[in-house]
């Protein structure tokens, strides 16, 4: 029995201890503290406290990368850990505002902060270097021993900073910021053992293969905004248009990281760049290997709404009379249906219009229907916008702007797109150019 009470007492007290307080030294009873978890690439708030030195428990928060912010302050991203207790964080509400204060009882947020510094610095120092790169032209008789000078510098650089960073890797192997966001901030090396003409050539193909080597394979790594980052800069800095490249691309990434996390990242990024057969190849490949969540089968979902040979999803909307009418319907008597989702802030939709217009005039005499469908969100620029329009058009809006289920449901990324359908509902053609749209519509 004496056992028990001492155990009892002793989480008592580890549960009691653990707090995350902020001593915000000009903060006042109002004051809003907001905590935010990290999954799945996005913030969601699980807790808020108010005061003048507002705390949260965070005894009943896994260990992992989370985030607070300070009424309307930006986010500001902490570990939180079971084995550390009492977190305190100190500053001005301006400070805090900022990302300027001072954290006490925290080791994992200490690593974080040594882990961030060694990066901002070195990258620092390689755009200083880059800087001077840029400054050499390619006349110059000493090109390539300049230039290799400055990528054997750069090279130098990064292994200092892998250095420091494998040091806290392998001296601090019970850490959660060691093992799963350090690594995420270690360079990839190449030896420079060519002249620079030939070294710069093939440098961006060696990054493009080498970027993810350092990492351990661990759904730890990939659930952190660090990696978010890292992969967001990846898949911009070498995206291409082409979908051999594309494939590349995505086995580079889903053979190092095969989980939910890296899949449903990548099928956003390449919906947002309406992407269509790199995502059928995403999914093809590595949509049975990876335990998908909800999240990702809808992404996935979403991003068929208006591929080529599908049936347009119903759309319900408001037309310009302001009458509910299910768009589908207006289909079956009409040899296609032409769908322009357009805006009236958006400069290539007004200088589209006129053309739009003379095809509109043109086939008067045929059974085609064009169905303005507006992405704005105030009433009086689409009404003054729907001016511009031939006076056969149909014009719809639900006047929500980016955050209507265009949006969301059709995945309408950008403004004009064109969906043409058949009688059906079928979708035949997707953003064609305007010579294509002459030649089907004649």
């Amino acid at each position: 029995m004496l056992k028990f009470i001492i155990l009892f007492s002793f989480l008592v007290s580890i549960c009691i201890g653990q707090e995350l307080s902020f001593e915000i030294k000009d903060a006042n009873p109002n004051t809003k503290v907001s905590l935010f978890q990290y999954d799945e690439f996005k913030w969601n708030i699980v807790d808020s406290a108010f005061g003048i030195i507002p705390k949260i428990k965070i005894s009943k928060y896994p260990l992992g990368v989370y985030a607070f912010k300070i009424d309307q302050s930006n986010l500001n991203e902490i570990i939180l850990s079971p084995k550390e207790k009492n977190i305190s964080l100190i500053g001005k509400l301006q400070n805090f505002k900022n990302g300027d204060y001072e954290i006490l009882n925290s080791q994992e947020n200490f690593l974080l902060d040594k882990v961030i510094g060694i990066f901002l610095k070195t990258n620092y120092l390689l755009d200083s270097v880059k800087s001077q790169m840029q400054k050499i032209v390619n006349l110059d008789p000493k090109f390539n021993e300049k230039t290799k000078q400055l990528a054997d510098m750069r090279k130098i650089i990064r292994i200092d900073a892998n250095k420091k960073l494998n040091e806290i890797i392998e001296t601090q192997k019970t850490s959660f910021v060691s093992q799963n966001i350090a690594p995420v901030f270690l360079f990839p090396i190449q030896e420079n053992n060519y002249n620079w003409s030939i070294q710069y050539d093939s440098y961006t193909s060696f990054s493009f293969f080498e970027y993810f080597s350092n990492y351990p394979n661990s759904s730890n790594i990939t659930n952190t905004p660090f990696f978010e980052l890292k992969l967001n800069e990846f898949l911009n800095q070498f995206y291409f248009k082409d979908i051999y490249w594309q494939k590349k691309q995505i086995d580079i990434v889903m053979k190092k990281f095969n989980d939910n996390n890296v899949f449903y990242y990548l099928a956003e990024f390449f919906l947002k760049k309406d992407a269509t057969l790199a995502l059928e190849y995403l999914e093809n490949q590595y949509a049975n290997t990876c335990g998908l969540t909800s999240n990702s089968l809808n992404l996935l979902q979403k991003s068929k709404a208006l591929k080529i040979g599908n049936i347009l999803p119903n759309l319900k909307i408001s037309n310009d009379k302001n009458e509910i009418i299910e768009i589908n319907n207006l289909f079956s008597n009409s040899q296609y249906s032409v769908l322009i989702f357009w805006s009236s802030i958006c400069n290539h939709c007004k200088n589209e219009i006129p053309k739009w217009n003379d095809l509109i005039e043109k086939s008067l005499t045929k059974k085609y229907k064009w169905i303005s469908i507006s992405m704005d969100n105030e009433v009086q620029n689409w009404k003054k916008g729907i001016e511009k329009w031939h006076k056969n058009a149909l014009h719809f809006s639900d006047l929500k702007g980016i955050e209507s289920f265009l949006v969301k449901d059709l995945n309408i990324q950008f403004t004009p797109t064109i969906v043409i359908v058949d009688e059906k509902g079928k979708i035949i053609v997707k953003n064609p150019k305007l010579d294509q749209l002459k030649s089907l519509l004649d």
